[in-house]
């Protein structure tokens, strides 16, 4: 999660200042806290095991332990509106495959109660304006008019479509399409950002397939990768597929758990090794053990199977279990990048029709 901003009320009687809040650890236990005019002293603000917050430096702020506890219930609430996915960033290039799941996102909508679906076009990355002999979007000069028109066309199709309590809007510029998608997420307070995968041509397959793996490898927030084939029927029951041996107190555990939450859906749990040898080892344990802890009090199923290709070990079994959701923590991005590899045995999400959710370590 990025740096964010808020107003608070220091004293009463006093104006409300604008305050600049900084992660200063991965798992956002602690908090720099700054005035936007300026700090010598930043505040240090740490949340306990217990949910306690407290000033390990109050600066020099002539302020009570009980406005620190208000300021720390403020960043929760920030924090828990960012994981609850009420505002949706969806991305658009125009491609039947982005439309799809914008579809997807527009129904999947009604189920989460999403405040705001943000309809975001990059004229950086635009697909259909490319040739294979050019480099230069074809009408150069009318793309961003034309990108205009078609993101209000799509934004039509969608309304009929979204709960009349999900309010979209249209966003474009001319960043590429990384960055621009990380500055647009920070400024609608994105909780969740949608995009495409086609499996139609070979050209759509490298542009659209790069700059998805591109794009989970940098997106701070969830990401939902809708492949062209799925259609959106009600999540019942999601899987949470991990590598047991890796889990650590870094995995995003209440960002899965508020998933499921949200859809209020049944949670599976896969392991899935290569081999009978993966199933018996030190670390197997110890992530065992964690993974009970942290997840027992939701009720999951614990699966485990073996498969020497861990993809499609994966989505066999969720094909196989009526799984509507899959989520990952792809820490390497060996497991992301496995599902997307182009060689003619291997173009999984290409084929797939369900829908893969990305979430980072310690979100």
């Amino acid at each position: 999660m990025d740096t964010f901003t808020m107003k608070f009320q220091i004293a009463q009687g006093h104006l409300e200042i604008g305050l600049i809040i900084t992660p200063v650890d991965m798992h956002h236990q602690q908090f720099k806290v700054e005035r936007m005019t300026g700090e010598n002293n930043p505040v240090i603000l740490t949340r306990s095991a217990t949910g306690r917050w407290h000033a390990e430096n109050p600066g020099k702020w002539p302020i009570t332990d009980r406005k620190f506890q208000k300021l720390g219930k403020m960043i929760d609430e920030h924090l828990h509106k960012i994981e609850q996915m009420k505002n949706i960033l969806v991305l658009t290039d125009f491609s039947e495959a982005s439309f799809n799941a914008a579809r997807f996102a527009a129904e999947l909508a009604h189920q989460v109660g999403v405040s705001c679906i943000v309809l975001y076009h990059s004229y950086e990355f635009n697909p259909i304006a490319m040739t294979l002999t050019s480099q230069v979007p074809a009408g150069v000069v009318d793309v961003p008019h034309k990108s205009i028109e078609q993101l209000e066309g799509l934004k039509k199709d969608l309304e009929v479509l979204a709960s009349k309590k999900t309010k979209i809007e249209i966003y474009a510029d001319d960043l590429p399409m990384v960055s621009g998608v990380k500055s647009a997420a920070k400024q609608h307070h994105a909780g969740l950002v949608v995009m495409g995968i086609t499996g139609k041509s070979e050209l759509e397959k490298i542009l659209v397939g790069s700059n998805t793996i591109s794009m989970a490898k940098v997106c701070a927030i969830p990401l939902l990768v809708v492949p062209q084939k799925a259609k959106f029927k009600k999540i019942h029951r999601v899987l949470f597929a991990c590598d047991v041996k890796k889990l650590s107190i870094s995995t995003p555990v209440q960002a899965i758990k508020s998933v499921v939450h949200k859809l209020d859906a049944k949670l599976i749990i896969l392991n899935v090794g290569r081999s009978d040898e993966d199933q018996f080892t030190p670390d197997r344990v110890t992530g065992e053990t964690l993974l009970h802890e942290k997840m027992d009090d939701v009720g999951p199923e614990y699966h485990y199977i073996n498969h020497e290709d861990i993809a499609r070990g994966i989505m066999e079994f969720a094909d196989k279990h009526n799984i509507q959701l899959v989520i990952t923590v792809p820490e390497k991005y060996d497991f992301f990048e496995s599902l997307f590899h182009r060689s003619l045995t291997n173009k999984l999400a290409f084929h797939t029709h369900i829908p893969l959710l990305l979430l980072k370590e310690a979100i």
